[in-house]
């Protein structure tokens, strides 16, 4: 009877012993933080806060970004990270043994807008080839196609096929030597015919720049005479959100604009953006007389909805124009002596009362666009 009792105070003893002794172990790890700057060739972020509010903890990394944590449990906890001109991040971490965690964060997110540089070598002379529309240009001409707002940089032309329809030329190149890119995706319609425009509408964008020379080939071979960029601007994981509505009206054509946006964006690096824009003009007028079916209407929606990361993101784009061209009723014949009488008239052959209605000859344009 006493040789059972001592053996099963032994065996107690012993799981006591060992029970302790794994706890122990399992309340022995070490963590250890790590916060690089993004940016700046990854240098360490000194002083910066660091929460964890299972563990009621809180402190600062030293000089070399690092902060180390000692006898923690066998536990999942979230770490908060803070630092000055940077966005607050939270990560979740599971703790299953000892170990060390890098964190970037982005140091420069409140950046508001780009800051150029502009420098010249007054011993040799360089071409410009790259030439830009800012937003404030675009916002104040929404009215205009893309090849009336091209026309506004040196070393590019238009090829005009009555009153909107204008196809760009770049150092007198045009169609199929010409590339447009719209939010990432290339535009085929540049090498339809003279008589087509490209299918852009383009208040939907914040930029449009012209690329020329080498950088052009970036964006394919056939880019000889260039390569037409129109893009939105970068979206930062700030909580922000920007709503524009504005209107027109020109007197010849006694039509205008209406046109309205929203970009909002989180501090998670969610995004989304939104445009719509209508247009409806119609006969435009020469001094003297009426020119008839020269109206136009356009519809067109942009959406974008993504998300930006410090080193991943994802994008969604899509849009549809919906356009309605009158052409002058005058410009079409049917015979050489039709062309004989227009060329020797001094009006117009035929001329109507002014209207909004849109009858033939006209183009009606469909264009959609997803990409991601």
């Amino acid at each position: 009877m006493k040789i059972s009792r001592l053996i099963f105070a032994y065996l107690l003893l012993s799981y006591s012993l060992a029970s302790s002794q794994e706890v122990e172990d399992e309340c022995n790890l070490t963590y250890e933080i790590v916060l690089l700057d993004y940016h700046d060739n990854k240098e360490p972020l000194t002083n910066a806060e660091v929460k964890i509010d299972e563990l009621g903890f809180s402190s600062r990394t030293n000089n070399a970004g690092r902060l180390t944590l000692l006898g923690l449990c066998k536990s999942t906890f979230t770490v908060f990270v803070d630092h000055p001109e940077c966005n607050p991040q939270t990560f979740e971490v599971k703790l299953n043994r000892s170990k060390s965690d890098v964190f970037f964060l982005e140091h420069h997110f409140q950046q508001l807008d780009e800051i150029e540089l502009i420098g010249s070598n007054i011993n040799r002379a360089k071409k410009q080839l790259v030439k830009r529309i800012d937003e404030n240009w675009i916002s104040s001409n929404r009215s205009k196609s893309l090849g009336e707002a091209l026309k506004n940089l040196s070393g590019v032309t238009t090829l005009q096929t009555g009153t909107t329809i204008s196809k760009p030329i770049i150092q007198g190149m045009r169609g199929s030597r010409i590339i447009t890119v719209s939010n990432g995706t290339r535009q085929e319609d540049m090498e339809w015919g003279d008589e087509h425009a490209p299918s852009i509408q383009m208040g939907s964008f914040d930029e449009i720049k012209i690329e020329k020379g080498a950088d052009a080939l970036a964006y394919g071979t056939d880019a000889i005479g260039g390569v037409i960029v129109l893009d939105h601007q970068k979206f930062y994981p700030v909580d922000s959100e920007r709503r524009e509505f504005g209107t027109g009206y020109h007197t010849n054509g006694l039509g205008g604009y209406i046109f309205h946006q929203i970009k909002k964006t989180n501090s998670n690096g969610s995004y989304f953006k939104s445009s719509l824009n209508y247009q409806r003009f119609g006969d435009r007028s020469a001094p003297s007389y009426n020119l008839t079916n020269t109206g136009n209407k356009n519809q067109s929606i942009n959406l974008i909805y993504g998300k930006n990361k410090l080193s991943t993101g994802w994008e969604l784009n899509f849009s549809l124009l919906v356009d309605q061209i009158g052409i002058l009723r005058s410009s079409h014949i049917g015979n050489l002596d039709d062309l004989e009488r227009s060329i020797n008239s001094r009006t117009p052959l035929y001329i109507e009362d002014f209207r909004y209605d849109i009858y033939t000859p006209k183009q009606n344009v469909l264009h959609g666009t997803f990409s991601g």
